[in-house]
């Protein structure tokens, strides 16, 4: 069953973007998708994101809302090694 899809936003529908986020002593990349305005629930990004990937590296994948008052509100994160 997947997961529930979450409306973070109370006004209006969700600005969604993605985060991609290698973190190691040696590596600190951060990559991020334009946010696809009035999104809501079901964002399409069409755009490619270039990391280089190792395999010993873990990758977090964030989710973000994107408020145009105060900071953005996370949606959901995930980790892939």
């Amino acid at each position: 069953m997947p997961p529930a899809v979450v409306d973070n936003d109370s006004l209006g529908r969700q600005d969604p973007y993605t985060k991609f986020i290698l973190k190691t002593d040696l590596v600190n990349i951060e990559r991020k998708t334009k946010t696809d305005t009035d999104g809501g629930t079901e964002p399409l990004w069409e755009e490619v994101l270039y990391m280089p990937v190792v395999h010993q590296y873990e990758m977090i994948i964030d989710v973000y809302d994107e408020d145009m008052i105060g900071s953005d509100d996370l949606i959901g994160r995930a980790a892939v090694s």
